[in-house]
């Protein structure tokens, strides 16, 4: 220990460290060659000049027996300090022995009179050069020869760091032991007392108990033993501090309501040795926290043993801590302070602070400690956080109970407008987008100023998409993107984009919204708000994008991840039930099932008012699987429904060209198409012009007017360059697909949306066939029999004009001209059971066959 040339070892650390103990071996070894060594033993009562010369000159003569001869004791020890004489002759006599001498001088930090440390200092320093000295302590004393040693390379130290044990030393000590050396360091951070009392523990414990910070080994055995050792003052100044997580010296200020706090600091250290370094980040400054032992310790003792100056403590803090944006702890110590006005105080500043930031778990957390006095403030917060989870119990409830209570009129101003906006998003979660906008508009500044005024205007931006304003929407989006980007509120900036992707797809602007939604989506996933239920209506908007952009795998993926929600507004939970049909009946599963619902839901769109581009779309992808299907029936329906309401007549026109089409009517489906394309007839989405131009390409494509087909499908190409949406090309069929890549030299603008159209695969059969009802479809199993009109009335039980009037809509869908043509055609069709017959005599003209036959090949 005491290396050649050093005349001072300084062995500083918290209580067991070991710090006696490694001292003691070395004296053992020292003792085993008969060197002389020393040893004092300070307590706090030797703290006085006469008893501790007393003492030091005993222990220079019972550990140098050379001088126990009594010429030590010729001198009375002095009553005062300064008596120089007397120390001066203890050193003469010590430097007649011809042996080097040491003294250990233990639990140093006993001495506070600095009279005798001054004394003591004197000694150190004018003492022969053989002669040397250990100091023992949890801080050292306070003297010069520490650092006069220290510039001439005499003085070694040894801190808690050093004596801390080891993660190889850990594992050495749990060797054999069912406690994991990396959990012993985790919990002990070296320190060895509480390593060997953790390990000791085991010994008589069960493997299945390990010990942990609460243990009644560390409590019982070391902190409180601990704890108690301490003065009063240094106890109160431990349980202030604790009650902050991590601190910087100059925060000890504030935490004892003081100025000297880094005094507080050192002593802390010095006297304690269980103050451990903290690393936060670069320019974070330097950070500490107590021992992690000590400081489950002292929050148990707080929390069993409460009083008035902890209290005053956390309310200090509470009232500190949001001027420097540390909004969660002040949180915490507002509940801790006791204090009920504190706590609102606090909670109309943090609370919102935390809202804004997404740490909707603090709130929570508050709130239910709080049940037994219900705060309006943070009631208020958790019912807009479950809304944004798409739960709008706990804000309908909330709002109710600020009804009868009455007590809404006393809330601060920020949590009035905040309910004014809870209020709000209940419309728009019911679809009452009007409501919304009507209760909005009174209250929103503009532009937006702080937090609050973003957060009302994503909300009103939102309803406006409802009520179809989009222009003013997006204003309202970029204002809020703007505001919550320079304030880092990235919760703001995912809703203000999420909002101006709901207009864009809105207004059919497919390209824009999908970037739009990207990039919410991409942002919120570098942080907690990867899986946050707000993202929902920005995955959604993505679905719908992928689903124009003929990108179906995209488009499961982010409508699965709306579906997995456990719960959703009712708009988005609407039309995320329609995109889900979709992609199951393009899937292959429950087909049949998949176009009933679908078909139900624009039934119910019909009546209730939807976006007017979502009801078009659904429509026409309605009628494609109904097709598809060949559900005549069904079919009759959609048409019966959309010829009850106004405004969708491009729609209607564009439906029965479509099955006019599948029929082999290819004038009739032209006439009707031309109405659409021309604009005399008004649809509701582009989607429905650019499936016009798409199937009039189809028309003339069977028609053989190779240039009129051209024309159309530039026409077709444009408009969904321009909107983002080539759905109609899956609606057209796989002929047009064909002619878009066999043309795409016409086309090269278009390079990327020929691209897109050529990688996609349409499943299931070719929505290309006609569809026959029920009563059409039995009759149609007859006609191979060539029974007569009057034997196939008898067996269906109808009449024979009824007979007539099904055969020659059989004849007008299929494209036939008599009965053997309907049959080969219904077989090549596939609508015929596999054992119907056609007698080998049936021919059928090319011409019958002309809407079948790919030109291009698929």
């Amino acid at each position: 220990m005491l290396q050649s040339g050093s005349r001072l070892v300084s062995i500083v650390a918290g209580m067991g460290y070991g710090k006696t103990t490694l001292a003691a071996q070395w004296v053992a070894r020292r003792k085993s060659h008969s060197q002389p060594v020393a040893w004092l033993t300070i307590d706090p009562s030797d703290d006085q000049p006469a008893r501790f010369w007393s003492l030091m000159v005993g222990a220079i003569e019972l550990g140098v027996p050379t001088l126990g001869d009594g010429r030590l004791r010729r001198n009375p020890a002095p009553t005062s300090c300064g008596d120089n004489a007397f120390i001066d002759s203890i050193i003469t006599i010590i430097a007649e022995v011809k042996e080097q001498v040491v003294f250990v001088l233990d639990d140093c930090h006993a001495l506070k009179n600095r009279g005798i440390l001054q004394d003591l200092d004197y000694f150190v320093l004018r003492s022969a050069p053989k002669v040397r000295f250990i100091l023992i302590g949890r801080s050292p004393p306070r003297l010069s020869a520490l650092s006069k040693f220290t510039l001439h390379d005499g003085l070694i130290e040894i801190d808690a760091v050093s004596l801390a044990f080891t993660r190889r030393e850990l594992v050495r000590l749990a060797n054999g032991s069912p406690l994991d050396a990396d959990r012993l360091l985790e919990l002990t951070e070296g320190w060895p007392a509480a390593a060997r009392l953790a390990h000791r523990h085991l010994e008589t414990a069960s493997s299945q108990n390990p010990p942990d910070g609460t243990s009644a080994p560390f409590d019982h055995q070391l902190l409180r033993p601990l704890f108690d050792s301490y003065g009063a003052d240094l106890q109160q100044l431990l349980l202030s501090v604790s009650t902050l997580a991590t601190w910087k010296v100059e925060d000890l200020n504030h935490v004892l309501g003081r100025t000297d706090g880094a005094q507080v600091f050192e002593r802390l250290r010095a006297e304690t040795g269980l103050i451990m370094g903290v690393s936060i980040g670069p320019g974070a400054g330097r950070h500490f926290r107590l021992h992690r032992l000590l400081q489950g310790f002292l929050d148990a003792h707080a929390a069993a043993d409460p009083t008035a100056s902890l209290a005053a403590t956390h309310a200090r803090m509470a009232a500190w801590l949001p001027e420097h944006g540390r909004h969660a702890e002040a949180l915490v110590h507002a509940v801790r302070s006791g204090d009920l006005d504190e706590l609102r105080t606090t909670v109309a500043t943090s609370g919102l602070e935390l809202l804004w930031s997404g740490e909707s778990n603090l709130i929570h957390e508050m709130s239910v400690s709080q049940r037994g006095h219900p705060l309006e403030e943070l009631a208020l917060l958790e019912g807009v956080i479950a809304l944004r989870a798409g739960d709008p119990t706990v804000a309908s409830e909330c709002l109710e109970r600020l009804k009868r209570s009455g007590t809404g009129h006393h809330l601060p101003a920020a949590f009035v407008v905040l309910a004014t906006a809870l209020q709000a998003q209940l419309h728009l979660s019911q679809g009452s987008f009007t409501d919304a906008v009507g209760l909005l508009e009174k209250v929103v500044e503009q532009p937006p100023l702080d937090d609050l005024d973003v957060y009302l205007t994503n909300v009103l931006a939102a309803a406006l998409v409802g009520v179809g304003r989009f222009e003013d929407a997006l204003a309202l989006s970029l204002q809020a993107s703007r505001l919550a980007s320079d304030r880092g509120n990235l919760t703001a900036l995912v809703d203000a984009r999420s909002v101006a992707a709901a207009a864009h797809v809105s207004r059919e602007e497919f390209g824009l919204a999908r970037a739009e939604a990207t990039w919410a989506i991409q942002r919120a996933g570098e942080t907690e708000l990867r899986y946050g239920p707000s993202l929902r209506p920005a995955h959604l908007v993505a679905a719908w994008c992928a689903y124009h952009a003929l990108d179906d795998s995209s488009a499961r993926f982010h409508n699965t991840y709306v579906r997995r929600a456990d719960s959703a507004a009712p708009v988005i939970a609407h039309s995320n039930s329609k995109l889900s049909l979709i992609l199951d009946f393009q899937n292959g599963s429950h087909r049949h099932e998949a176009a009933a619902g679908l078909l139900d839901r624009v039934r119910y769109d019909l009546i209730h008012g939807v976006f007017p581009p979502d009801l078009a779309i659904c429509s026409l992808q309605t009628a494609s699987m109904l097709l598809q299907l060949r559900h005549g029936d069904a079919l009759e329906t959609l048409k019966s429904e959309l010829r009850q309401h106004q405004g969708v007549s491009g729609e209607l026109h564009t439906i029965s060209a479509w099955e006019l089409l599948a029929a082999g009517h290819f004038s009739a489906a032209r006439k009707l198409l031309s109405a659409v394309t021309a604009g005399y007839v008004e649809s509701q989405s582009r989607c429905t012009l650019l499936t016009a131009w798409a199937l009039a390409c189809r028309v003339a494509l069977e028609e053989g007017r190779a240039y009129e087909a051209r024309i159309a499908l530039g026409e077709a190409l444009q408009l969904g360059a321009r909107s983002g949406s080539l759905r109609a090309f899956a609606f057209a069929g796989a002929e047009v697909r064909a002619a878009v890549v066999h043309e795409q030299l016409y086309f090269p603008a278009f390079g990327h949306i020929i691209a897109r159209i050529t990688r996609f695969r349409g499943g299931g059969q070719s929505s290309f066939c006609p569809p026959l009802t029920h009563r059409e479809l039995d009759l149609l199993t007859l006609l191979p029999t060539f029974a007569t009109v009057d034997e196939i009335a008898e067996r269906l039980l109808i009449s024979t004009n009824t007979v007539k009037t099904h055969v020659r809509g059989i004849y007008r869908k299929l494209g036939a001209t008599s009965r053997r043509e309907a049959i080969a055609i219904a077989q090549d069709l596939g609508l015929l059971p596999a054992t119907a017959s056609t007698p080998a005599s049936s021919a059928v003209p090319d011409g019958a066959l002309r809407s079948l036959t790919p030109r291009y090949g698929n």
